[in-house]
């Protein structure tokens, strides 16, 4: 575990990207640091079409809070509520697009790809959709978009998961998204990534 400093700093002039997950690690990691866009719901086609998150008291979409601040890092952490889309080129697409974006618009910054995390055991057997099949295929996907726009891949799950590879049914109350501690857990081991 890195001590409180050194973690805070690894989120200097952060910006995370992402959905109900990210809102937990915003709530509960104790990572304050970090500039966050993130919306309970929100997929990547919602985040290009200019849907707006509170971020700091103002409501803006993400094109605003890249006009409007200087990042040295960009985190997206995005994937889960995309993971009954039937067509992986349209996610990808999608995807590309906001990479794009951020390129524009941050020249300067470190643009990273967060995996999709895990499901619990639970969850991965009682759902069609969100499963650690879809999961594992959309984060090959991404790995590959990350490839081929020049951003890196991040998978901070190890962490978070069993040796079957499950979200800890300790680390979740709903197969989905972390307790308090497994976000402290998860942002300390993403530190450690970015």
């Amino acid at each position: 575990m890195l001590p409180e400093g050194d973690l805070l700093a690894a989120y200097n002039n952060v910006l995370m990207i992402g959905d109900s997950r990210t809102e937990g690690f915003k709530l509960y990691s104790g990572v304050k640091n970090a500039a966050y866009f993130c919306l309970k719901g929100i997929t990547i086609e919602k985040i290009n079409a200019g849907q707006k998150a509170n971020v700091n008291g103002a409501s803006l979409d993400i094109y605003q809070v890249l006009d409007n601040n200087t990042f040295d890092k960009v985190v997206v952490c995005i994937g889960m509520n995309e993971l009954g889309w039937s067509s992986m080129d349209s996610f990808i697409s999608e995807y590309g697009k906001l990479v794009d974006q951020i390129k524009t618009r941050q020249p300067n910054a470190k643009i990273i790809l967060h995996a999709v995390l895990p499901v619990s055991q639970d969850k991965d057997a009682r759902d069609p959709i969100y499963n650690n099949n879809h999961v594992a295929w959309f984060n090959e996907n991404i790995i590959r978009l990350a490839t081929s726009k020049g951003a890196r891949f991040v998978n901070p799950s190890a962490v978070l998961v069993n040796e079957e590879g499950f979200l800890l049914n300790e680390a979740t109350h709903d197969g989905v998204h972390l307790s308090s501690q497994y976000c402290k857990l998860w942002a300390n081991y993403l530190a450690n990534l970015i």
